[in-house]
């Protein structure tokens, strides 16, 4: 069931392009811009959540830690609902939303990750990670100022205020959520921490969707808006499965020992 949760994600996204290409019914454009369908996803998002959140009702620190993930999630998909109904070139609506929803997001990982959970990881892992927030930092920077820094020419003469300021929004995201991202796929290398390896998944999804988002922008929209927003979709279907994980194998840890009798 792992493997299948791993893999359906990236499955249905190919699908999904491949069907488009062969009968062009507008089914990505669907997919991505349809405010029936992204709520309806939502909603079943959120109702894994608080599900998951209801498994570790006996355990107070674990209960808070995903009702703090619910409020995360909702202040995202909330933008990406309305974004459908904002007038156009109001794009900056969805990203305060994205850069809301970091708080209750970094209240969900501290929660989530106790200290003694990730003392308990390999000496030569905790050192792997900060190296490899650092890359994941300088190449976003890098991927996202690519086309400013080695030409398109044309698209910085139609440039427009709304263009420039999306740009840093992809390195944004990866200083607030990608460190996120990172804890979560720490603390889920173990069996009992796998839902946060899916959850860490879904957050990493981000990055690629902010940056095909701004070449969308950058390009007038066309192809990579779709993809865009088709990244989007993937990631929260990685969130779901984590969700989902929660619920059927993650156990509620006791708060303390139930006292001895004799």
């Amino acid at each position: 069931m792992v493997i299948l949760f791993a893999l359906y994600p990236l499955a249905a996204a190919a699908a999904v392009v491949v069907l488009d290409r062969l009968v062009p019914l507008g089914l990505v454009t669907y997919v991505t811009s349809s405010p029936t369908f992204s709520a309806a996803l939502s909603a079943v998002v959120l109702a894994a959540i608080i599900v998951a959140a209801l498994r570790q009702r006996n355990n107070v620190v674990l209960l808070s830690a995903w009702l703090f993930l619910f409020c995360g999630e909702l202040i995202l998909t909330l933008g990406y609902v309305m974004e459908p109904f904002v007038p156009p070139g109001s794009h900056w609506i969805e990203e305060v939303f994205e850069i809301a929803s970091f708080f209750p997001l970094l209240v969900f990982v501290a929660y989530a990750a106790s200290p003694m959970r990730l003392l308990m990881l390999p000496r030569a892992r905790m050192r792997m990670y900060p190296v490899l927030g650092a890359l994941l930092l300088i190449g976003a920077a890098a991927v996202a100022f690519v086309p400013w820094v080695v030409g398109l020419e044309s698209t910085r003469l139609t440039s427009t205020p709304e263009s420039l300021l999306h740009l840093p929004q992809a390195v944004l995201d990866i200083v607030l959520l990608e460190p996120l991202a990172l804890v979560l796929l720490a603390i889920g290398v173990s069996p009992s921490g796998l839902p946060y390896l899916f959850l860490g998944v879904g957050l990493m999804l981000l990055l690629p969707e902010d940056l095909l988002f701004g070449y969308g922008i950058l390009r007038d929209g066309g192809i990579l808006g779709s993809y865009a927003h088709l990244a989007f979709v993937v990631s929260q279907l990685y969130i779901l499965n984590g969700a989902l994980l929660a619920c059927v194998r993650f156990r509620p840890e006791p708060d303390a020992e139930p006292a001895q009798t004799g």
